[in-house]
Parts: C-alpha cells; sequence; structure tokens
C-alpha cells in the first residue's frame, strides 16, 4: 500500500472544502443561508480567499501525482546504449535539458553534448529545434525536453 504523505490527504480536502466554498458563493440561494455577517461583508475576499484554497489542493494533488519519484523497475543503471544532446552555447532551453538529463544520469549512460554551431551540417539540421535529445540513434525531443516523457521512455526501457 503506498505511503500516505500530508499532500495526499490535504489536497483533496482542500479541493472539496474550496469547491464547497466557491459554490455557497456563487449560488444567492445558498450564500443567504449563511449566517454570518462578516461572511457577507467580504464577498470578493472570500472569493479570492476560496480560489486560492482550490489552486493549493490542485497544487497538492498535482505534486502528489508528478512530483519525482525514483521509483522505475529494476536496478538503477543506463537502460539506453547511447545519448546525444545537440545545443549551442547561451541557449536556456538547452541549459535546462542538460540538467535533466544530469538529474536522470543514473539512468542514462553518459551523454555526449554536440555543439552544433561548430559544423553548418548541424546547423541545418537542428539550427532551428535545439536542443535536440537523440537516445539510441533516434530523435527522442526537439525543443523543450519534457521530465514526464523522459521518465515514461526510462520506465519502459527497463521493462
Amino acid at each position: 500500500m503506498p505511503e500516505s504523505s500530508p499532500s495526499n490527504r490535504l489536497g483533496p480536502i482542500l479541493l472539496i472544502t474550496g469547491t464547497a466554498a466557491l459554490l455557497v458563493l456563487a449560488v444567492p440561494a445558498w450564500r443567504e443561508a449563511v449566517p454570518w455577517g462578516w461572511f457577507h461583508r467580504a464577498k470578493p475576499l472570500w472569493g479570492v480567499l476560496v480560489l486560492a484554497w482550490i489552486a493549493l489542493g490542485i497544487r497538492l494533488l498535482w505534486q502528489d501525482d508528478y512530483a519525482e519519484r525514483d521509483h522505475f523497475a529494476g536496478p538503477v543503471g543506463p537502460r539506453f546504449r547511447s545519448v546525444v544532446l545537440y545545443s549551442r552555447d547561451h541557449c536556456p532551453l538547452c541549459d535546462e535539458a542538460q540538467a535533466l538529463l544530469v538529474h536522470y544520469a543514473n539512468y542514462l549512460p553518459p551523454v555526449r553534448v554536440v555543439d552544433i554551431s561548430t559544423d553548418e551540417q548541424l546547423t541545418r539540421d537542428h539550427g532551428r529545434w535545439i536542443p535536440v535529445v537523440e537516445i539510441d540513434g533516434q530523435i527522442r525531443f526537439r525543443g523543450r525536453v519534457s521530465e514526464l516523457l523522459l521518465r515514461r521512455l526510462i520506465r519502459m526501457a527497463s521493462r
């Protein structure tokens, strides 16, 4: 049974209670059923608070679903034969891609970084799409590298 973190419990509670409070604010008949005078005097403030409450609940649920988990099937170790990152200097997306690949280095072979600005053919091939990540000879990412898709590739390669 999966371990229950505080966000596992708090996210749904915030989302449900926030949605209920939003309905109370939105439906006039329900709003008038609330007897508290301070509630009626500060409806805009309550609206902002309720939306923040809901957003926090969604954030906690999202974080719980997509937070980094290192429970790939099988032992730690490279799942592929080669990984090539085509990039160039002064490219923020390239820096992000490289940091992401370094983060998953336990599951990847050493990443070979190729600067496309040193070769005209590489610049023609990849110049508009960098960074480009090639895994085992197949281009898997162009532009932004999706962490979720990278994890899926690693997970699938372990089977």
